[in-house]
């Protein structure tokens, strides 16, 4: 409160009630003294620098001073974008998600994985092949990966291999398609599409 009343005092805007409250309260506080005789000494120094010259700024000084400030910064496409489609942005998040899992999988998983529903028992695995013996029939779809799949039987799916081969003997029988997956996008396009028809298929 002291420092206010300061600056009304300067300003020539103090009542005599505050002037009596100033006076008596820097007759106890030598810090606000010290304070007071400092701004009377720049107020001072201020008005013998500006003595004889046109006290009033010129006209144009706040058009300079607002040019000369920063311009604001505009908002960023993208960040308008997110605010407008929240939910389409937390879907590609997801989507991004999804590809970084499956793309490190790709890159780093090298084990020979089998899925072929029940009828798992009905292979045979040598090593990183697997078999599907003469006389034995895979009813649903067969995804191996890491390996060589050698069907002598009958197969009634898909048979889809990532990163291996198929071996089909002559007395072979597949109903459904065969694919060779050997490069990261038909991989990651087949599993968003099998991620798709399980979607679909839980519906």
């Amino acid at each position: 409160m002291a420092v206010r009343f300061m600056h009304e005092y300067l300003d020539e805007e103090l009542t005599r009630d505050r002037l009596a409250a100033l006076e008596t309260h820097l007759r106890a506080c030598p810090a606000c003294r010290n304070r007071l005789e400092v701004l009377t000494g720049t107020e001072a120094l201020i008005r013998s620098a500006c003595a004889g010259r046109d006290a009033l700024p010129p006209a144009d000084l706040a058009d300079r001073i607002v040019r000369s400030l920063p311009a604001a910064p505009r908002p960023r496409k993208w960040a308008r974008w997110v605010r407008r489609h929240p939910a389409l942005t937390a879907a590609c998040f997801f989507a991004l998600v999804m590809l970084a899992s499956w793309l490190a999988a790709w890159n780093q998983d090298d084990r020979l994985r089998v899925e072929a529903g029940a009828d798992t028992d009905r292979l045979v695995i040598e090593g990183n092949t697997v078999i599907v013996p003469a006389g034995q029939k895979v009813s649903g779809d067969l995804v191996v990966a890491n390996g060589t799949v050698r069907i002598d039987g009958e197969g009634e799916g898909n048979v889809t291999v990532i990163d291996g081969h198929v071996l089909l003997a002559s007395s072979a029988q597949i109903a459904g398609e065969i694919q060779e997956i050997d490069r990261a996008v038909d991989w990651l396009f087949f599993r968003v599409n099998a991620w798709l028809n399980d979607l679909m298929g839980s519906r």
